[in-house]
């Protein structure tokens, strides 16, 4: 069973620069929510109330954000207003939410390694804090692992020229969503990917993947996820699983845009507001 998650939300933001040198690129608003909400919400649909977010020392505006605040809901009460803080608190009732800092940018299996202790010898899930998906590709992950019980990552297909963004994976075989493959290539060059199928920010994991974090060489200056389940692919020990939800890349501005229309658009109200206005 898998009931702890580890967010990865230390990254600097670069692609989203001026803006995240003071504000987390994870808590970009959507509608009225930050990203990460919608993300955490996700976590917990999938039934995990254990979650270990790993921070940089900028963005304090997270833990601020996912704490509740008796002076504010109290403020909002006097004024009829204690309603629009419901849909955050009922979240915040069914998950207990632990940070620890990455003092230092040296990739996502350097913060990986940070959450050993939360983690200890239990399976568990990471998920990338800028990857924004629909249609609850955690549940669908966990679902898969109850009943298969291997590493798994999230997969789609793109098109080839936008893999040099992504993890390609090597493609032995294949039954029904499960896939089977043999390598993973981070960030292939045109020509090198092994398929069309790219990770996609989401992975479970068993306690060996530190094991295999300690053996994953540094690219540069960093401990890079997909390289240690790269190792582990080559051993047979992780499959992708093609789910079917839909990500945005919070990260750069173009999916970011995206985002913000498509759940505009979804919004009843804002979503009126949208196709009835003249632009």
């Amino acid at each position: 069973m898998v009931e702890k998650c580890v967010i990865l939300a230390g990254g600097i933001g670069t692609r989203m620069l001026p803006y995240t040198k003071g504000c987390a690129k994870e808590m970009l608003p959507l509608c009225n929510k930050p990203a990460l909400q919608y993300i955490i919400q996700e976590v917990a649909n999938a039934g995990i109330k254990d979650i270990m977010v790993v921070i940089s020392p900028n963005k304090d505006e997270i833990v601020r954000y996912f704490k509740k605040d008796d002076k504010l809901l109290a403020s909002l009460e006097r004024r009829g207003k204690g309603d629009i803080l419901n849909e955050l608190y009922a979240l915040l009732d069914k998950i207990n939410i632990k940070y620890v800092t990455q003092e230092d940018a040296n990739g996502t299996g350097g913060a990986l390694l940070l959450c050993k202790d939360f983690t200890r010898d239990d399976a568990f899930l990471v998920v990338n804090g800028d990857d924004l998906m629909t249609g609850d590709v955690s549940s669908q992950l966990v679902d898969c692992f109850n009943k298969h019980g291997q590493n798994l990552i999230a997969v789609t297909e793109i098109e080839r020229s936008e893999l040099y963004k992504y993890g390609s994976i090597k493609i032995e075989n294949r039954e029904g969503r499960i896939i089977y493959i043999s390598d993973i290539i981070e960030k292939p060059k045109l020509g090198e990917e092994f398929s069309c199928y790219a990770t996609q920010g989401r992975y479970i994991v068993k306690s060996e993947i530190y094991d295999y974090l300690s053996r994953t060489k540094k690219q540069n200056g960093e401990l890079i996820l997909t390289n240690a389940l790269s190792l582990m692919a080559r051993d047979g020990k992780v499959d992708a699983y093609a789910h079917d939800g839909f990500r945005y890349d919070m990260g750069n501005p173009k999916g970011y845009l995206k985002a913000v229309i498509d759940f505009a658009l979804k919004d009843n109200e804002l979503g009126e507001y949208l196709r009835n206005e003249k632009f």
